[in-house]
């Protein structure tokens, strides 16, 4: 569309992809927005130097009793109708423009931020250095995986003003940022703008990653009001009196109508999405809820709401919470409770049939066709599984409190540590719907053996008249000859799932059938049913950390309480 200014000058108006999204550089075309372009090797259908992005339409053509009518067929530029639709009595008096927009794929000005990544440190290195010293504070959504506050916003917004391109963090031999003042800058000046998402003061977060969170209660909740529209993006939440309008957001001007304009195809206030899977089915919830509907917190109340349709829950549900360490230990240290619940029962039969059917628009083959009917199933359990115990898995906070897995000794709750933050994985042969045809086995938070190895230790050797080891020449700092040894068997536990919280396992090792081990013909006295209790906190061993993949290792040669364990030869 054209509109004329009041000196006469022709503005052009686009009502969906505006054209000054564009800019030439040397010699091409390519797009302001990071990710926006055109082809440089299909030309656009109907592109003219007045116009270099004409907008794809279907149309509505309305007759004149009020019926809105589609074609029948077309060619040449004409479309044609059925003849007894459109009438000389009944004929087209106008026509309505249509396309489809994806608000899905949009930047949602309500949700966004400017991500600064955030993973669990797995390896040596600065980077991993740097997400053990600047963890995320609480309500630092911008560097929580996955949040939609991890969307960065300087995609658009960097389109419109210099101000607000991409700051790419200058870091050091040592892992410090070198622009640290300029980045922290920065990313305020994005955060100003947007209603629910801070930088915060300093010691409330982490400033990007750069800063150690030293607030307890990390960074205050921004309460601005929400968007309505991408027209109110120019404005803010204040508010004056006097003259009883909205005061402009903290851009310093350099956001203003014809930039919204430029990114309205880009940006949304929505995010308007299908509330189904790609079968047209309910999604199913990734928030667990105590079955216990006493238990269930406001958050947990609403979340329920959110995932019922036609009055199903569609969320896993979990049997008990933890009460105490001898007989309410909850449903997180059951391998069955959770499982036979009646209405996880039917949530995972409905995965179950999901996944043995072709998805729309991909053809017929299946997940079951790709990984076969075992391992589908063992994915799926796995999945149960960890979203029964990693997700909400504590609430020391709100009411009503609760804790799933066993809590740790900071709450008051369980002094001794017993299993804190653990849990047992899941153990199933199927549903009514499908059976597994074997027993199957989640990981949960739980070691799995991956190694085992018999250590021999001498206890008696060769030695001198003044009682010095006997090590003639060559000497080679050892023995001549050993006279007595032991053995022990030492377990390598395992767990893929690292990180906070820090847990200590509570478990009995059953070895079985070592009581016929010998050497040169002698026993090495082993029993023929040997059981190892391993329960020492994982903080008290030594170990150097108790949120590791190998965590619970040295517990092996504790008694309880941190007593080393000391057997004689």
């Amino acid at each position: 569309m054209a509109r004329l200014d009041a000196r006469g000058s022709i503005h052009r108006v686009y009502p969906v992809l505006d054209a000054g999204a564009l800019q030439a550089i040397d010699g091409a075309t390519t797009g302001k927005v990071a990710g926006f372009g055109l082809s440089s090797s299909v030309a656009v259908p109907g592109a003219t130097a007045a116009q270099p992005l004409p907008m794809p339409v279907r149309w509505l053509y309305v007759l004149e009793d009020g019926r809105l009518v589609v074609p029948q067929g077309g060619e040449g530029g004409q479309a044609t109708f059925q003849n007894d639709v459109v009438t000389g009595n009944n004929p087209i008096v106008g026509r309505i423009a249509f396309w489809t927009d994806d608000e899905s794929c949009k930047v949602n000005i309500n949700t966004a931020g400017e991500g600064t990544g955030w993973d669990v440190p797995r390896v040596a290195g600065w980077s991993d250095r740097n997400f053990a010293y600047f963890v995320p504070a609480q309500n630092e959504f911008q560097r929580y995986p996955g949040h939609p506050a991890m969307t960065s916003m300087s995609t658009v917004l960097q389109a419109f003003d210099s101000r607000y391109a991409y700051r790419l963090p200058q870091i050091q031999s040592d892992g410090t940022l070198g622009n640290k003042a300029e980045h922290k800058a920065w990313l305020g000046s994005i955060y100003d703008l947007l209603p629910r998402v801070q930088l915060g003061a300093s010691g409330e977060g982490s400033m990007g990653g750069s800063e150690v969170v030293t607030a307890a209660n990390g960074i205050p909740l921004k309460r601005e009001r929400l968007f309505a529209s991408v027209d109110e993006f120019f404005y803010g939440s204040g508010y004056d009196p006097a003259t009883q309008q909205r005061l402009p957001n903290l851009s310093g001007g350099a956001v203003d109508a014809a930039d919204l304009d430029t990114g309205r195809f880009f940006l949304t206030a929505h995010s308007r999405a299908p509330e189904v899977n790609l079968y047209n089915r309910p999604r199913i919830s990734l928030w667990p809820l105590q079955s216990e509907t006493a238990k269930r917190t406001a958050k947990d109340r609403l979340l329920a709401f959110c995932a019922t349709s036609a009055g199903q829950l569609g969320a896993f549900q979990r049997a008990s919470t933890w009460e105490n360490d001898t007989n309410k230990q909850g449903s997180s240290q059951s391998p069955t409770a959770d499982f036979q619940l009646p209405g996880n029962q039917r949530l995972f039969s409905y995965l179950q049939k999901l996944t043995k059917t072709g998805i729309p628009g991909f053809g017929s083959p299946s997940f079951d066709d790709k990984y076969g009917s075992l391992n589908r199933n063992q994915i799926l359990l796995s999945m149960f599984d960890l979203v029964r115990w990693g997700v909400n898995a504590s609430n020391p906070y709100e009411t009503p409190k609760y804790h799933y897995i066993p809590p740790r000794s900071y709450t008051g709750l369980n002094p001794e540590f017993l299993a804190e933050a653990s849990a047992v994985p899941v153990v199933a042969e199927g549903t009514a719907y499908e059976s597994f045809g074997t027993k199957l086995k989640a990981f949960g938070r739980f070691p799995t053996v991956i190694e085992a190895s018999l250590i021999f230790m001498a206890t008696e050797v060769d030695t001198l008249p003044d009682g010095s080891i006997k090590d003639t020449a060559p000497a080679d700092n050892r023995s001549d000859k050993t006279r007595r040894m032991r053995a022990f068997l030492v377990l390598q536990p395992f767990t893929p799932v690292i990180g906070m919280p820090p847990y200590s396992p509570s478990v009995r090792y059953r070895i079985r059938g070592m009581e016929a081990w010998k050497v040169n013909g002698q026993p090495l006295g082993f029993g023929s049913s040997l059981v190892s209790r391993v329960w020492t906190p994982a903080g008290a061993t030594g170990e150097g950390g108790h949120s590791t993949a190998y965590t619970s290792f040295h517990s092996q040669f504790f008694k309880a309480r941190g007593i080393t364990s000391r057997r004689s030869p």
